[in-house]
C-alpha cells in the first residue's frame, strides 16, 4: 500500500474538568483516495479525535505527519492545520453574518470569492451565500461549511456526522459527493454512527471505544455485527442493517430490540423558552409500532390551516393535524420542504401568517415562552442554537426547567444540583460530569442531556424534532422505548422526523410534508417505505386534511 497522506501518532487527551480520557494513545494512518470511517458509541472520542486531527483541539500529546511536515499537536494554537478541512457536527458561525461572509472569515480575498464556483463544482449550488446564518437550519449550515472547507482545497477532509445534511430522499447525492471526494485523491475521514452508510461507502474502518482503538482495518474484512461488538462490547445490540448492505451473520431488527439495554428508571433562558441562542428502495410493508395499552384520548394539540411564508416563498400551505393523548403522530419529510418551518411554528418560534394552533381547545398566542408556559416540552433539531447552552454546565442545562422545584427558599444549592444531576445523567447514560461545560461533550451526549431534560413520563405534550440524531443504536433504542412509555402514560407526542425510518419505527399515525403541504394522516401500518419515500420526494403527496 502507498504511503499514507497523513499519520497520527500517539494522540492522548484528557478533559481537565471531568477527568474523562477522550483519546488513549491513538495512532492511525489516513490514505489519499480512500474514505476512512471512524465509528464508536457516543462519547467514544470520535469528534475529539477529528478535532485534534484538524488542529482545532489541542491534545495533551501527539504528532501529525502530513505533506512531509511533522507537527507536535500539543503545541498547537487551536486553529485549522494547513491541508486539513473540517466540517463540524455543530456549526459555530456567527448568526449575524451571511453564509458567504461567515465562510470567508479569516480567508484571503481570492478564496472568499470562490464560494459559488466551489459550490457548483461539488453539486452544492442550492446553498445561497446571501442567506443569513440565523435563518439556516443545522443541515443547511453543515452543507455551507463543507463548501467553506473545500475552498481551501484540503488534502485531508474531516466530516463529523455529515449525513445530517443529507436527509431522507437525498442519500444518493451524499454518497455521490463522497465518491467524488475520494476519486479526487483526498483522504476523507467520515465520523459517523450510521453503520449502514459505513459499509456502503467506506474503504477503511476504525472503531474507537472509550478513547482507544478497538478495531482497525479494511471495511471489506469485517461486518456490521462484528463492528457493533467492537463498539459496544460482547452481547450488545447491533444496529439495523439496511437492505442495501445485508450481512448474513447479523441479527434481525427484532433480535436487536430484544437484546437492547434496559430503559432508564425514570441553561439558559433560551433553553427554557426554546428560542434561538437509511437508504431507500425497499417496498416491503413496514410493521406498525406496538399498539398502546391505553386507547387514544382527547385532542391535545390541534393545528388548523397553518400558512407560513418567507420572502414571498410559501413554506407551509394549509397544514392541519391533531395530536391526541396517548399517541405518537409522526410527520416526516425534508426540512427545507416544510418540516423545519412546521417545527418553528409548533414551538412558538415563528407565528403563522394564517391558521391557529390550539392546546386542549384553547388557541396558543405569544412566542416560544408562552408555548412553554402552556406545557410544551420540546427537543429541537438545532441542538446548540436552540436546545442547549454550550458555555453552561451539564447540571445547568439539565435543571433549567426545574430550577424552582429544586430551590430552597429561592436558593439553589450546588451540592443538591450535583446530586440530582448525577442521578438523572446516570439514568440516561450521559458521559459527563455535572460541573463539566457542555461544549466538552460529544454531540450524542449533548443530545442525551436535552432529551433527559425534556422527556418525562407525565408530560402532556412533547414536540420532538429528530430526537435521536447523533445517537448510537443502543441509545436510540433506549430513547424509543422511553417515548413509547411516555405515550402509554398519556402524553401526546408530535414527532418531526427527517429520518423516515425513525418515523416508521415510532409513529402510530404518519403524514408526509412536501412543498409545504401535508399529506393525509394515516395509520403507520398503512404506509410502505417506498410510498413514503416517493411522497417525501414530492411524487404523490396529496394535501388532505385529517383529524
Amino acid at each position: 500500500m502507498a504511503d499514507p497522506l497523513a499519520h497520527l501518532e500517539r494522540v492522548d487527551h484528557t478533559w481537565p474538568v471531568s477527568g474523562t480520557r477522550a483519546c488513549r494513545e491513538v495512532s492511525l494512518d489516513f490514505h489519499g483516495g480512500a474514505i476512512h470511517a471512524l465509528v464508536g458509541e457516543n462519547g467514544a472520542g470520535k469528534t475529539t479525535l477529528g478535532h485534534i486531527l484538524a488542529g482545532v483541539q489541542v491534545p495533551d500529546h501527539g504528532r501529525l505527519t502530513i505533506d512531509g511536515r511533522s507537527l507536535d499537536l500539543a503545541k498547537g494554537r487551536g486553529a485549522l492545520i494547513d491541508g486539513v478541512g473540517l466540517v463540524r457536527q455543530r456549526g459555530i458561525w456567527p448568526a449575524a453574518l451571511s453564509v458567504g461572509e461567515a465562510a470567508g472569515l479569516g480567508r484571503p480575498r481570492e478564496q472568499r470569492r470562490r464560494f459559488a464556483d466551489v459550490a457548483a463544482r461539488w453539486g452544492l449550488s442550492d446553498v445561497d451565500p446571501s442567506t443569513p446564518v440565523s435563518r439556516m437550519d443545522a443541515a443547511g449550515l453543515q452543507r455551507a461549511e463543507l463548501i467553506a472547507a473545500l475552498i481551501t482545497d484540503p488534502a485531508v477532509l474531516v466530516l463529523d456526522e455529515p449525513a445530517a445534511a443529507w436527509e431522507e430522499g437525498r442519500s444518493e447525492e451524499f454518497f455521490r459527493l463522497l465518491t467524488q471526494l475520494r476519486d479526487d485523491g483526498r483522504a476523507v475521514i467520515l465520523i459517523t454512527h450510521r453503520l449502514d452508510d459505513v459499509f456502503r461507502i467506506a474503504d477503511r474502518l476504525t472503531v474507537l471505544r472509550r478513547g482507544a482503538v478497538a478495531a482497525d482495518g479494511p471495511a471489506a474484512d469485517t461486518s456490521i455485527a462484528r463492528t457493533a461488538e467492537a463498539m459496544f462490547g460482547e452481547g450488545s445490540p447491533s444496529p439495523r442493517i439496511a437492505p442495501e448492505s445485508p450481512e448474513a451473520d447479523s441479527p434481525s431488527t427484532a433480535e436487536v430490540a430484544a437484546g437492547a439495554a434496559e430503559p432508564p428508571k425514570s441553561a439558559a433562558s433560551s433553553i427554557a423558552s426554546g428560542a434561538p441562542a437509511g437508504p431507500s428502495g425497499s417496498a416491503a410493508r413496514i410493521a406498525a409500532p406496538a399498539e398502546s395499552a391505553a386507547p387514544l384520548g382527547a385532542p391535545v394539540l390541534h393545528a388548523e390551516s397553518l400558512d407560513l411564508s418567507s420572502a414571498g416563498r410559501p413554506e407551509l400551505r394549509g397544514v392541519s393535524f391533531t395530536v391526541r393523548s396517548g399517541e405518537i403522530l409522526g410527520i416526516t419529510g425534508l426540512r427545507e420542504e416544510g418540516l423545519a418551518a412546521l417545527e418553528d411554528v409548533v414551538s412558538g418560534n415563528r407565528r403563522p401568517a394564517r391558521g391557529v394552533l390550539s392546546l386542549r381547545g384553547r388557541p396558543i398566542r405569544g412566542g416560544a415562552a408562552a408555548f412553554r408556559r402552556a406545557g410544551l416540552r420540546y427537543v429541537p433539531a438545532d441542538q446548540t442554537g436552540r436546545g442547549a447552552s454550550l458555555a453552561s454546565t451539564v447540571a445547568e442545562n439539565m435543571m433549567v426547567l426545574e430550577a424552582r422545584r429544586l430551590a430552597r427558599r429561592g436558593w439553589l444549592s450546588p451540592g443538591r444540583m450535583e446530586r440530582w444531576t448525577h442521578r438523572r445523567k446516570d439514568d440516561a447514560g450521559i458521559d459527563g460530569a455535572p460541573r463539566q461545560k457542555l461544549e466538552e461533550l460529544s454531540g450524542g451526549n449533548i443530545q442525551k442531556v436535552i432529551l433527559q431534560r425534556e422527556v418525562h413520563r407525565g408530560a402532556a405534550l412533547l414536540v420532538l424534532a429528530d430526537p435521536t440524531r447523533g445517537l448510537d443504536e443502543k441509545s436510540r433504542q433506549r430513547v424509543h422505548r422511553r417515548l413509547r412509555a411516555a405515550a402509554e402514560d398519556g402524553a401526546a407526542i408530535l414527532l418531526l422526523a427527517s429520518d423516515l425510518d425513525e418515523a416508521l419505527d415510532l409513529a402510530d399515525r404518519l403524514a408526509v410534508i412536501s412543498g409545504g403541504r401535508l399529506s393525509k394522516v394515516r395509520p403507520t401500518r398503512d404506509w410502505d417505505r417506498l410510498d413514503a419515500a416517493r411522497a417525501i420526494a414530492g411524487a404523490g403527496t396529496r394535501p388532505e386534511e385529517s383529524r
